[in-house]
């Protein structure tokens, strides 16, 4: 009962998805990929990267909405339009606004 709810509620997918992924991501993020030496404050960063996370959340679901409810594209293709653009945009701020310590 609990698997049909939330795979039939695309807002609680998108969230639950975002949730388990984000504190993982954050932690390699920052110790890897956009690292400069010794990593970023987390201090800084942290509050930074979970504001992103939410507005990333919203522009999923928007999108994921528009492209598939209302415009009827299927949500295969739904998807991975939605995912690539919010990727591309996803690290850009990263390195621009979330990872830099200027």
């Amino acid at each position: 009962m609990l698997l049909q709810f939330i795979s039939a509620n695309l807002f609680i997918s998108v969230v639950g998805a975002r949730i388990c992924s984000s504190i993982f991501n954050y932690t390699m993020n920052r110790k890897f990929v956009f690292a400069d030496g010794n990593g970023a404050s987390i201090r800084k960063s942290l509050p930074r990267y979970f504001t992103l996370v939410i507005i990333i959340v919203l522009f999923n679901y928007g999108l994921m909405h528009v492209f598939h409810e209302r415009l009827d594209i299927p949500l295969i293709a739904a998807k991975l339009f939605t995912e690539g653009s919010l990727f591309v945009f996803s690290y850009w701020a990263q390195r621009k606004f979330v990872y830099d310590e200027d």
